[in-house]
């Protein structure tokens, strides 16, 4: 079986196992289930299909995944980029949340007060992390990225997004995954992308904590919203996430100069190196992934009308 064609059969297998094993926790008794087990065995039940992956198709592709350590100063850049990207989530999140449930903010809401800030960092922010940039972007960006490191990129932030399975999270963690697929390939290690990935989850989690410890009992006034003001909201935020951007791509050329080089990163967004089609590496687009991603549309589009 070609390197390709394996991780297409992997990112199939993990959506098919995620959502059977996800659906059949509810058959299990409530009151042997805490909040804290739905939070991490979802992130195992990830696991299960990579191991497999790993131990059963033995992909040549896995030598590339490396936890090699950066240096002092890509990690400092990595953190700063990281801060830059925030807005960008905020804006998407902000957006699609109008038309789509945003579950993060649901399931932060309900745990805040249950752990302390370290557990729900470690659950919440760490864990998530580790699991999710092994599979996406060491594996499945690992087993793209011979035959076409720009398409590697692309198709591994858009499964990303999509095993999230619902709208609001897919949208910024395709975004996310682009650049986190673009870290990646600068260092050639994931612990840049961990760490950005642990930056953005940790934030939320802060933010919720904060939130809590400093509620106090609502005031009963009226306030008025107006399309205006909602739109004047979104501008400012459109606008501070786009000098973000800005300022995040001098922050990125940086990394690469420090690791790879800019120039290296550069050329496989040329039109010669981003269309080049590698035979003996396998389609893309074959029925392993169809399937996967046909599956994972339909889960999100019965999840949005139910």
């Amino acid at each position: 079986m070609k390197n390709v064609t394996k991780t297409n059969v992997l990112f199939t297998a993990t959506v098919l196992v995620y959502i059977i094993l996800s659906y059949s926790l509810e058959f299990v008794p409530a009151s042997l289930l805490t909040v804290n087990m739905l939070l991490v065995i979802p992130e195992i039940i990830l696991l299960l299909p990579a191991l497999a992956y790993v131990l059963v198709l033995r992909p040549k592709t896995v030598e590339g995944v490396s936890m090699g350590v950066v240096s002092p100063v890509t990690t400092i850049l990595t953190v700063v980029l990281t801060f830059l990207i925030m807005p960008l989530v905020m804006f998407i999140n902000s957006l699609t949340s109008l038309f789509a449930e945003n579950s993060v903010d649901t399931v932060l809401t309900h745990i805040v007060n249950n752990n302390p800030l370290w557990l729900n960092l470690l659950i919440i922010a760490l864990l998530p992390a580790v699991v999710e940039e092994f599979i996406f972007r060491g594996l499945i960006f690992n087993g793209y990225k011979r035959r076409n490191p720009f398409m590697a990129i692309l198709l591994s932030a858009a499964l990303f997004g999509l095993i999230h399975m619902n709208i609001n999270q897919f949208s910024y963690a395709f975004a996310i995954g682009v650049i986190f697929g673009f870290m990646v390939y600068a260092t050639g290690s994931l612990l840049p992308s961990i760490l950005s990935h642990f930056i953005i989850n940790g934030t939320s989690v802060v933010i919720s904590h904060l939130s809590a410890n400093s509620a106090t009992e609502p005031v009963a006034t009226e306030v008025k919203i107006g399309i205006a003001d909602y739109i004047y909201v979104y501008v400012a935020l459109g606008v501070i996430a786009i000098i973000g951007l800005l300022i995040a791509y001098f922050v990125y050329k940086c990394i690469c100069n420090k690791n790879r080089g800019f120039e290296n990163v550069k050329r496989i967004l040329k039109k010669p190196h981003r269309t080049e089609f590698v035979e003996e590496e396998g389609r893309f687009f074959d029925g392993y992934l169809l399937l996967g991603v046909g599956v994972c549309l339909i889960h999100i589009i019965l999840v949005e009308l139910l």
